[in-house]
């Protein structure tokens, strides 16, 4: 990922003397470049797999939505990312199953970015967060299957 960042000061000349007002404000260009060999896949049938593992060091992983086969990627499987130091995390529309203990005792993580495809959560998937992690969800039934799963409301925010 790249990110740019730039930081502006501006100095308001028919404000009192000696005033500056500080106007901050952020350009990103993000480029996403698979690193496939990153992540580790699983077929589960003629044009679908699971993701099963996760190696890389990023701190914000883009779940790729299909293998370097060209396969969609419609599940995480079983703690991919348990204990892992991500900050956020973005699951895309072709995930419809997150397996228990997924994303469990994720230390450090602050946002997870849900899909509206998700039809199920396992067990504990997201244990052990920490109590600001947010949640933002595209649709009602993702909301309502992650309350069943033990996220608090409060923690959860519509795109």
């Amino acid at each position: 990922d790249i990110y740019y960042f730039c930081e502006l000061t501006n100095t308001d000349s028919t404000a009192s003397e000696g005033t500056v007002a500080v106007v901050r404000s952020s350009i990103v260009l993000v480029s996403v470049d698979y690193d496939y060999a990153s992540f580790t896949f699983q077929q589960t049938g003629d044009e679908t797999c699971k993701l099963t593992a996760y190696s890389g060091a990023s701190l914000y992983p883009v779940i790729p939505d299909t293998d370097a086969e060209g396969r969609a990627v419609t599940a995480i499987d079983r703690g991919v990312f348990a204990e892992k130091s991500i900050v956020e995390v973005t699951i895309p529309d072709t995930v419809v199953s997150i397996a228990e203990y997924a994303f469990a005792d994720c230390s450090a993580l602050k946002k997870v970015k849900v899909s509206e495809s998700i039809t199920s959560i396992g067990t504990d998937a997201f244990n052990g967060l920490p109590d600001d992690v947010k949640f933002i969800v595209a649709s009602e039934s993702v909301k309502e299957l992650l309350i069943s799963n033990g996220i608090p409301a409060e923690r959860i925010s519509a795109k």
